[in-house]
């Protein structure tokens, strides 16, 4: 059970708190539930680009043992911030912007040791998808040593979208990828970047290779093929603090 302070439970109470400005990280509805309140929720949900997730009543009630009109929702633990009201921010403070998106990191302590990794390097903002992302709990904060109370997070309806509005507002795309023939060493990364991480298991998904600008791989000298995704982002990560530190002297 989660504790009662997380949680807004049953249609009505949810809805005056998504009127109230309530941040929500997802909304869970039973899933026999099917009527025209609920048809109106989801339309109410989509609207304010809150996941939501239709779940079995086992699992409703092990969230909550209480009368909960088969919708639960868990408040976030963050406020998120608007990726498209953040970007001209940074360029009229004359900053270069560094941005961080996540791609289906579903695995709560690579999601956490990035976020770490993120604010300790100073990222301006780290975009993660409405849907294939880890939760945003006490887990994760724990995780990320509570990075993730500190990080500037957005969250994407679309990430192809997020980053044509990148790439259109003057940022370069790049990503990880041991295949590709270029170091990250030989990456221009005093220009404003972006840089998109994949999961372990299947790296960045298909319908985002195709927008990302270029890739570029981390040199090794032993045998083990790749780091993880945590430790790979760090050391991209690393490595622009490396060369923007260099210019600034």
């Amino acid at each position: 059970m989660l504790p009662l302070k997380e949680l807004v439970i049953g249609y009505h109470p949810l809805i005056e708190a998504i009127k109230s400005g309530i941040t929500f990280r997802k909304v869970y509805i039973q899933s026999d539930k099917k009527n025209d309140t609920i048809r109106e929720l989801v339309n109410d949900l989509r609207v304010a680009n809150i996941p939501f997730q239709f779940v079995p009543k086992e699992k409703m009630f092990s969230i909550s043992n209480g009368n909960h009109q088969g919708i639960i929702g868990l408040r976030s633990p963050i406020e998120f911030i608007d990726i498209e009201t953040l970007l001209p921010t940074l360029f009229e403070e004359n900053k270069i912007p560094l941005i961080v998106l996540l791609d289906n990191i579903t695995d709560t302590r690579n999601f956490g040791a990035i976020l770490r990794s993120a604010e300790f390097f100073g990222v301006h903002c780290v975009v993660i998808p409405m849907k294939h992302t880890a939760d945003l709990n006490e887990f994760t904060i724990k995780s990320s040593s509570g990075a993730l109370l500190k990080m500037n997070i957005a969250r994407a309806n679309n990430l192809s979208e997020t980053i044509e509005f990148l790439k259109s507002s003057g940022i370069q795309v790049i990503g990880a990828s041991e295949r590709s023939k270029e170091s990250i060493q030989h990456a221009d990364l005093e220009l404003p970047t972006a840089i998109i991480m994949g999961s372990e298991d299947e790296g960045i998904s298909a319908a985002i290779v195709k927008d990302v600008d270029k890739f570029y791989k981390i040199p090794r000298e032993g045998t083990i093929d790749s780091l993880n995704v945590s430790s790979a982002a760090a050391v991209f990560l690393y490595e622009v603090q490396r060369q923007r530190s260099v210019t600034n002297k």
